[in-house]
């Protein structure tokens, strides 16, 4: 597995394995492609319940909050997901990772790590954030260019291992909550 660099994220930019949004022109740096939030957000709900590792859990996030009007203020501990405003259609032999930015990790803002990205995954990437200040909210707003991908050339996967084929979260415009673990 070996970590693509310029030259080679150009040439998936213009194959349309990553796609941007409302205008915003990719930003390719030496060996990744900063990518924004989009304008939705999901919120942990304030109701306190049990979630079950096995089955989706639907009642424990609010409904989108939407960005646009003047972002949202997001409290010290407080956890939401967001999705990214580009989106992805990956070939059988390219895999990619969500990493911070660095600005973002300097002002606490935490990501969860859970966001490989497989071949064959198709829409755009769900993103689960964590304000780990401990006295400072965080304003977050729409657009902002808060990570960046990492790609990855892999030996090709069969068709039928596919993430298109495999995986639950797959075609999605909006952040998605756990389907849960199967």
């Amino acid at each position: 597995m070996s970590l693509l660099t310029y030259n080679r994220l150009l040439e998936i930019v213009e194959q349309g394995i990553i796609k941007p949004a409302l205008g915003y022109e990719l930003n390719i740096g030496a060996s990744s492609i900063d990518v924004r939030i989009s304008d939705k957000i999901l919120l942990e709900s304030p109701a306190a319940s049990v979630l079950e590792l096995s089955k989706p859990n639907p009642k424990h996030l609010s409904q989108p909050v939407d960005l646009r009007e003047s972002g949202y203020l997001i409290a010290p501990g407080q956890v939401f997901l967001t999705s990214t405003l580009e989106t992805l259609s990956m070939p059988n032999n390219l895999a990619a990772k969500f990493v911070l930015r660095s600005s973002a990790g300097r002002m606490f803002i935490n990501h969860m790590n859970s966001t490989m990205i497989q071949p064959g995954f198709e829409g755009s990437v769900t993103l689960e954030l964590i304000n780990s200040n401990r006295q400072h909210s965080i304003r977050f707003t729409p657009y902002a260019a808060i990570g960046q991908l990492e790609f990855y050339e892999v030996d090709p996967v069969p068709a039928h291992k596919m993430y298109s084929k495999t995986g639950q979260y797959s075609g999605y415009s909006l952040p998605q909550e756990s389907l849960g673990i199967n």
